[in-house]
């Protein structure tokens, strides 16, 4: 069911694609990810979206051939928007762009994680004591823009209270197979 849904999805963005441009070779599926995003994406393919692609590619009787680009900045105007893939597996469903979007197929929460020994029972980006701690956010790409800097950011909780917990862009970037 789930492995029909998401090819449903992606015979729906190659046709899109074929509209305006010429599909690769119909023996592949080109995806676009990024190298170096577990859990959603490797150069080794141990991703859950590395699987999802090989589910669908199956399901299309093709094989998946990827480009690989850190996933930040220009990311799709680097790759799909370009032509250098047919699918990208991961987009924010509010994106905005010059692409076709599917509906979401899995939501994402974030909480906050503390000691318990700490007793600060945070509730919400609004609690004062946020403007007090050294904070550790999950950063994707160079400016941390992750959903928790972007509304740390934006209560005025700045930069320079945060320890970046995990600085993907770091790691050699590796285009194509």
């Amino acid at each position: 069911m789930f492995s029909n849904f998401l090819s449903l999805i992606v015979r729906t963005a190659i046709a899109a694609a074929a509209a305006t441009m010429s599909v690769a070779a119909a023996a592949e599926l080109r995806v676009c990810a990024d190298p170096n995003n577990l859990p959603f994406s490797n150069d080794q393919r141990e991703g859950f979206e590395n699987r999802i692609a090989e589910i669908i590619a199956s399901d299309l009787n093709l094989t998946v051939s990827y480009t690989w680009l850190a996933q930040r900045g220009s990311f799709l105007h680097k790759s799909l928007t370009v032509g250098k893939c047919d699918v990208v597996l991961t987009v924010p469903s509010a994106y905005d762009g010059s692409v076709l979007l599917t509906k979401p197929y899995y939501a994402s929460t974030y909480v906050f994680v503390y000691a318990e020994s700490r007793k600060l029972e945070l509730r919400s980006f609004d609690d004062p004591v946020l403007r007090k701690l050294k904070i550790g956010i999950h950063a994707f790409g160079e400016e941390g823009s992750s959903p928790a800097a972007i509304a740390l950011g934006n209560r005025g909780i700045v930069s320079d209270r945060w320890v970046l917990a995990a600085q993907f862009w770091r790691k050699p970037i590796v285009e194509n197979h």
